[in-house]
C-alpha cells in the first residue's frame, strides 16, 4: 500500500461510556475527511463484505481503513438482479477501468449477471465509491 492508494476510513464508537467522543467525531467528520483526504464516515456506511486493509481499536474507538467499494442503491436495482452478486461483480473491476467505461458509455453500464443483461445508470443504480457521493 502506498500514500497514493485510495482508501475509505470508517469509525465506530464501541461503548456508550463516552457519548462526547461519538458527538465530536460526527460533528467534525467533514474536517477529518479533508485532513486525511479520504472519505471518513460511521461504520454503518461500509458496504457488505468491504475489504478491510487495517483496523485498530483504542479507548472505545474502532477505526477501519478499507479498500473503496461500489455503493449500490439497492431499491433502484432492476427486479431480479441480486445485489450481492452484482456488488461482487462490480468490485472485481479495477476502479479506474470501471470509471473509464462509464465515461465512454455516458454513465450507462451494461452488465450480464446470471445470464441476464441489465443496463445500470451511474448515480441512479450505483456509485463508484464513497468519494462519488458528492
Amino acid at each position: 500500500m502506498s500514500v497514493e492508494d485510495a482508501i475509505e476510513v470508517y469509525f465506530e464508537v464501541q461503548s456508550d461510556e463516552n457519548p462526547m467522543l461519538k458527538e465530536a467525531l460526527e460533528k467534525h467528520a467533514d474536517e477529518i475527511q479533508k485532513k486525511i483526504k479520504s472519505p471518513f464516515a460511521h461504520r454503518e456506511g461500509m458496504q457488505p463484505r468491504q475489504v478491510v486493509i487495517a483496523e485498530t481499536s483504542e479507548e472505545g474507538l474502532r477505526v477501519l481503513i478499507c479498500k473503496p467499494a461500489v455503493i449500490l442503491h439497492e431499491s433502484q436495482l432492476p427486479e431480479g438482479l441480486n445485489a450481492d452478486v452484482l456488488r461482487s461483480y462490480m468490485n472485481s473491476f479495477n476502479p479506474d477501468t470501471l470509471s473509464q467505461s462509464l465515461k465512454q458509455s455516458n454513465g450507462v453500464l451494461d452488465v450480464t449477471v446470471d445470464g441476464k443483461s441489465y443496463k445500470l445508470t451511474h448515480k441512479t443504480h450505483f456509485l463508484l465509491d464513497a468519494r462519488d457521493k458528492n
